[in-house]
């Protein structure tokens, strides 16, 4: 919309860039107030702030139309070039999930409207390691998908060398 808006008051000097990350790392949804009863987190996989960050940077330095930032990002962004309802129908199912915690917290929070966030002031938000677990559980479950298949194309092979023969 902000690209129009240059282009129709004549303003072909101003580049809008736009920086797409994946989840951050950050301490936002503690912070951030909550009137569901439940725990709120970010969707893995996380980038780190840091990372964020230096994209923004370099941007600014090189502008470019669109950045995208974190290790599903540029996935998302393939998927849902190919298969568009088929990617907002998972994300939407995922992102109850993924968001929100199991259990009920407790009361609702105003989180850090009405004060600061004082000693919990914090750029990390402590989840990357809950992400490198889930990151190697993907791949071992992938590299047993792929062995799984592997040994279901060689068995099916076999049969078919045992009919021909």
């Amino acid at each position: 919309m902000l690209r129009e808006e240059l282009l129709l008051l004549g303003e072909p000097g101003i580049k809008v860039c736009t920086v797409l990350p994946t989840g951050v790392d950050t301490p936002f949804f503690r912070h951030a107030a909550n009137h569901t009863g439940r725990s709120l987190r970010s969707l893995p996989p996380m980038a780190t702030p840091e990372r964020i960050a230096r994209a923004v940077v370099r941007t600014a330095r090189r502008p470019r139309r669109r950045r995208l930032v974190g290790p599903y990002a540029r996935l998302l962004a393939v998927a849902q070039a190919a298969a568009p309802v088929l990617v907002r129908r998972t994300v939407g199912r995922r992102a109850d999930r993924a968001y929100f915690g199991a259990g009920t917290e407790g009361e609702a929070t105003s989180g850090i409207l009405d004060e600061p966030s004082g000693t919990s002031a914090a750029v990390h938000g402590g989840r990357r390691a809950g992400w490198r677990t889930f990151a190697r559980r993907a791949v071992a479950a992938a590299l047993l998908g792929a062995v799984g298949a592997g040994r279901v194309l060689r068995s099916a092979r076999l049969r078919e060398g045992f009919r021909a023969g």
